[in-house]
């Protein structure tokens, strides 16, 4: 076991190096954001003097772009490659501390289609990695230290992108404590979005951009996609309850009894920790994509959709080993065709063809 865990191990840092340069050695043809990201940087490495109505960025991505650009006087690709490197640093972070089967967790990322909008999000991608550095913190002792270090931490990513304030909302749902009363509320919320969608995100998208007008921004997917996922989450779920008070073997009756009274309080407890963190976020995630649409406020949905990469391997890792490898086998298949039909096929987000910069 210690042998197969320091493999997957070698195995995820090997592939965020690989992943790192694929990100880092792109040419700006390759992301549909990325030719006017560097053409900025290029700007505002030249000038002299810093003009505020020039650029449309947050001031914490100016101020590193000032940083790289005039003080170290770095190429962008260097710029890029740094930024890049944070990012895919944290993920690595991330997978290797909560993920049960990491090499399976960076297929999910690269199916479910993260990695073309990384490709194309440079700040939103920062946004992000810094946000998942507050994830150790949520469960931890002693209330205000932790509360005060996550506020901070996601005040520096807001300065990055603003769309990480969603992430404040994440972390006040996830505190929210589960029961009868919680459970209705967590049921109802969607159903309510759901059926005043339009009208909300239509008065918000008038306000916010003072117009009418909706420049979808995709996140590669769509609200169906991750109902799907948490729906898949809990039919898992029931089928590893099934398993687990199955297996309990030749005792007598009343061993039988107090057996499953064990399995059920211990299940529930690795549950706490390894699944419903994860489930709990990509609900909240689904929800706010069932609020959003496929508008430009959607990429906030995806602070909390990233633990998809976590979920889906935590979940399936609790069946026996025939079960998970079947299951397993079928989800990677299911997301390697919704990869082709919507990623591939329709080039999202122009991440094809990939082209290195020296090419570019």
């Amino acid at each position: 076991m210690k042998d197969t865990k320091k493999a997957d191990m070698y195995a995820l840092g090997i592939s965020a190096i690989a992943l790192f340069m694929l990100f880092a050695l792109r040419a700006p043809s390759v992301g549909r954001d990325i030719a006017g990201y560097k053409e900025m940087y290029e700007n505002l490495a030249k000038n002299t003097k810093y003009d505020s109505d020039t650029y449309w960025t947050e001031k914490g991505y100016e101020m590193l772009e000032i940083f790289f650009g005039r003080v170290l006087k770095a190429d962008w690709q260097v710029f890029l490659a740094v930024c890049n490197g944070i990012s895919l640093f944290s993920y690595y972070y991330f997978i290797k501390k909560h993920s049960d089967d990491p090499i399976f967790s960076l297929i999910i990322y690269v199916l479910i289609g993260y990695i073309v909008f990384d490709l194309s999000a440079v700040r939103n991608m920062l946004a992000i990695a810094i946000c998942l550095f507050v994830v150790p913190l949520f469960d931890k002792k002693g209330f205000w230290p932790a509360v005060i270090a996550t506020l901070a931490i996601i005040t520096i990513a807001t300065q990055i992108h603003s769309s990480a304030y969603i992430f404040f909302l994440f972390y006040f749902f996830y505190k929210i404590p589960l029961n009868s009363i919680t459970v209705f509320f967590f049921i109802t919320i969607p159903v309510f979005f759901f059926g005043f969608r339009g009208q909300i995100i239509g008065w918000a998208i008038s306000n916010f951009r003072k117009s009418a007008e909706d420049k979808g921004v995709s996140l590669g997917g769509n609200s169906l996609l991750y109902v799907l996922i948490l729906l898949f989450t809990v039919l898992v779920f029931l089928i590893y309850v099934w398993q687990e008070n199955g297996s309990i073997g030749e005792s007598s009756a009343l061993q039988k009894s107090k057996n499953k009274t064990a399995v059920s309080i211990d299940m529930f407890g690795k549950l706490d920790s390894s699944v419903l963190m994860p489930f709990r976020m990509v609900y909240i995630g689904a929800v706010f994509t069932i609020f959003t649409g496929t508008n430009i406020f959607a990429r906030m949905a995806q602070y909390g959709l990233i633990f998809t990469i976590i979920l889906l391997p935590n979940i399936i890792s609790k069946l026996e080993i025939k079960s998970r490898f079947f299951v397993k086998t079928a989800a990677i298949a299911l997301l390697a065709v919704y990869f082709y039909l919507f990623k591939v096929r329709q080039n999202e987000l122009d991440f094809l063809p990939y082209v290195f910069y020296w090419n570019g």
